[in-house]
């Protein structure tokens, strides 16, 4: 049975704590989110129908403040055992896979007071250079 890890923001230290739910109960899952006002964490995260612990990319709100955690794509070192964190987030994303988060990074703009976007892809200097291109792309007129 697919699961789906859900991260949440508890208080004003903003410490996530994590949840698991069936995909079936997403909807439920965020609608308790909501309701106490706990945020949901969106994953960008490697594809594959195979492996058994990724989750499906979903994009929501549930607070005033929407999170999106960028892991890389690197499937190849996504399970790979031994291996170093740096490893497993081997992965500098290109313009094109960023390019895909900004309108929905945009959608939870509206939605949220504040949206963060978290660069976990930790390889080298990867998360620092994602993430500029990504303001980059941000910047750009829609």
């Amino acid at each position: 049975m697919k699961r789906l890890v859900v991260a949440i923001d508890i208080g004003a230290h903003r410490q996530l704590r994590f949840i698991l739910c069936r995909i079936e109960e997403l909807s439920d899952a965020l609608a308790i989110l909501e309701r106490i006002g706990a945020a949901y964490v969106t994953v960008d995260a490697p594809r594959s129908e195979t492996a058994r612990n990724l989750v499906p990319t979903v994009v929501a709100a549930t607070s005033p403040t929407a999170y999106l955690r960028f892991h890389g794509r690197n499937l190849a070192t996504w399970n790979k055992r031994g291996g170093s964190a740096a490893e497993r987030f081997d992965h500098l994303y290109s313009d094109g896979e960023l390019a895909e988060w900004v309108e929905p990074l945009r959608g939870l703009a509206e939605q949220a007071e504040e949206v963060y976007a978290l660069m976990n892809n930790n390889r080298y200097d990867y998360a620092p250079r994602s993430g500029q291109i990504l303001r980059g792309l941000l910047d750009e007129p829609s």
